[in-house]
């Protein structure tokens, strides 16, 4: 799975094929073939494992005292992202949904609501209130706008000479600290 998601990041899903796969792991496609008949079934377990691994972020998330110490903790998990140039696998997958499967595109969209619920909470206290805002934003609302600026940010860094994405965040986790000191 590491090996597909080093091209789902870099390349996107449907850039890849299984004898890419094959060659870069040093085995023979039908080995491949045999654990995912179809190139979806592959798409539906790397859904998997990318939960898994959001799952053990928010482990790590949890394990923050501070709302900046939980913020720099899922900023940091995209670092190796924007280090390679490359976008966040979930969000990567976006652009071939129209030609998913529906039970692909249902694990995609379990992979965004589960990120965006790991980013809301972040943004409510332990009595599972929501953190006083500026003009009522919402938890769910700033949980979108940290999520669009991130991965835009892995998106434009790309491109970019410069370190946008480090700038994005620092920039996202000022904002929020000028609320909350």
């Amino acid at each position: 799975m590491d090996v597909a998601n080093k091209y789902i990041q870099k390349v996107g899903f449907n850039a890849f094929s299984y004898s890419d796969l094959a060659n870069e792991i040093g085995i023979k496609k039908a080995s491949i073939h045999y654990h995912f008949p179809s190139k979806m079934d592959l798409g539906i377990a790397y859904c998997h494992f990318k939960l898994n691994q959001l799952f053990e972020l928010e482990i790590l998330i949890n394990a923050q005292d501070s709302l900046e110490d939980k913020l720099f903790q899922y900023g940091n998990a995209f670092i190796p992202c924007a280090e390679k140039n490359e976008m966040c696998g979930i969000h990567s997958m976006f652009t071939d949904t129209d030609s998913f499967s529906e039970p692909l595109q249902n694990a995609i969209s379990e992979l965004v609501e589960s990120e965006l619920r790991i980013l809301e909470n972040i943004f409510r206290n332990e009595s599972n209130e929501s953190i006083q805002t500026v003009n009522g934003i919402t938890p769910k609302q700033l949980a979108l706008i940290v999520n669009s600026t991130i991965k835009g940010a892995l998106l434009m860094n790309r491109i970019s000479k410069n370190d946008l994405y480090m700038e994005s965040m620092k920039a996202v986790i000022q904002l929020i600290q000028l609320k909350y000191k």
